[in-house]
Parts: structure tokens; C-alpha cells; sequence
């Protein structure tokens, strides 16, 4: 049997999996949806700071504005330092694109006489400005954009008779997920459900307790986007990538 795939990251975030992935095994359910903060980016002497981007939307927006060309963008995540070396921008990232690793590259390369801001959303998943702060170096956090709940097909997709894995990025949507099915009354749909969480690899044990509240039939944890393309076209028996 075919294993049917529910993503329930934003949409904004989804274009690698779209362009990898054939339709037919995935549902896209997203539970939340970026939205700018306006004038957010209007920062005075922009080019006179350095810049931490861990997210693919912050990314965006910095195209989307041309924000501060001539600065360097310390980022976290593969597709993330794409989007802005693809671009033209200064990248700088730790061989292993996880949060720890940056942090010790920033300590190892960052100019101290440039000033040090983190573009981020409104929930984050660590604070990398306060470990930066314990290590004497001063960096502001700016946000930058806010995640907004939306409603879907939930019910719909939860009592198809398929096979179902939801994959989650982050505990702020598994959270939002868990709402809607225990307002759908849908918990006991979920066990017979996997679930697969994208997180790297030094996060990977806060899925177990993540997902403590419900009996799912099996919890995976995956490192990256890459990987969890992978992990689907082997599950599915594709054509291999």
C-alpha cells in the first residue's frame, strides 16, 4: 500500500517539496500562514549591520525589498542561504547549517565594530541573540513577519481511507494540527497515523516529547527537506530523484 503524505508547513515554505514530489501521494494542509510585518524592513543605515536569517520567508522578504546588499547574512538551513547566495548576497553558514555550529561561526568571523541584527518571525526556535549576548557578542532580534492559524480540509483529509503520515516542521504547527483534530474530534484517527517531524539532527529528541500528548502509530524524525524527499519517493516506490 501507498503511503500518503499530509505537510502541514505554510505554503510559502513548500516549493521544493512541489518541485520534487509528484501530487498524488501529497496533501498540502498547512495550519498557519506567513504574513509581513509592515515596515518591518525599514531599518535606518541598513547596510551597517550583518544580518542572521534562519527562515526561508525572511529570505524572501530580503529579495523581495533588495534589503541591505552589501551586508553579510549568516544563515541557518540549506535552502535558505540559496535563496540568498543565489541572489547575489553574503552568506555565511557552519558545513552542517544547524544553529549551534553558525553561532560558532559567527564567534569566529564576525566583525565586532559591524552591528549584529536576527530577521525573524514571532515565534522562533531558539534565541539565538541571547546565546550570542552569553558570549559577549550583541545582536538585536528584529521581527520581522508573524504566523497566522487558517482553517482547512482537516476532517476531510484525516478520514480518507489512506494510508496517512502528517509531517511537521516545528512544535507551532503540530500545536495548531492537535487543536483542530481534538476540535474535529479526530484524536483517535491519529492512531492509526505515522508521524514524521523535519528537524536537525541536535533537535531531534524534543520530537518524542513533542508529540508525548498522542498515541500515533510510529514517530520518525528526519534532518532536512532533502532527506524527507528521499524518505517519500522510497516510500512510494518512485522513480528515483
Amino acid at each position: 500500500m501507498t503511503a500518503h503524505f499530509v505537510i502541514t508547513r505554510p505554503l510559502e515554505n513548500c516549493h521544493l517539496l512541489k518541485e520534487k514530489l509528484p501530487s498524488k501521494f501529497i496533501t498540502y494542509l498547512p495550519v498557519m500562514r506567513y504574513e509581513e510585518i509592515n515596515h518591518a524592513l525599514e531599518i535606518k543605515n541598513a547596510d551597517a549591520y550583518d544580518y542572521i536569517i534562519t527562515s526561508q520567508y525572511a529570505a524572501k522578504m530580503i529579495l523581495k525589498y533588495k534589503f541591505a546588499p552589501e551586508s553579510t547574512y549568516y544563515c541557518v538551513g540549506a535552502i535558505t542561504e540559496y535563496i540568498l547566495k543565489n541572489n547575489g548576497y553574503i552568506t555565511r553558514t557552519s558545513s552542517t547549517r544547524n544553529v549551534s555550529n553558525l553561532i560558532n561561526v559567527v564567534k569566529d568571523t564576525h566583525h565586532s565594530r559591524r552591528k549584529l541584527l536576527y530577521l525573524c518571525g514571532e515565534t522562533i526556535k531558539q534565541p539565538i541573540h541571547n546565546i550570542l549576548e552569553n558570549y559577549g557578542i550583541h545582536c538585536t532580534q528584529r521581527v520581522i513577519y508573524k504566523t497566522t492559524p487558517i482553517q482547512n480540509n482537516l476532517h476531510l483529509v484525516l478520514n480518507a481511507k489512506t494510508t496517512k503520515t502528517i509531517v511537521f516542521y516545528s512544535k507551532q504547527s503540530y500545536d495548531l494540527f492537535i487543536k483542530d483534530v481534538t476540535a474535529h474530534n479526530l484524536i483517535s484517527t491519529l492512531q492509526k497515523c505515522h508521524a514524521v517531524w523535519v528537524l536537525p539532527a541536535l533537535s531531534a529528541e524534543r520530537a518524542l516529547h513533542y508529540t508525548d500528548n498522542v498515541l500515533w502509530k510510529n514517530i520518525k524524525v528526519i534532518h532536512s527537506t532533502n532527506d524527507l524527499v528521499h524518505f517519500i519517493h522510497k516510500e512510494n516506490t518512485y522513480e528515483p530523484v
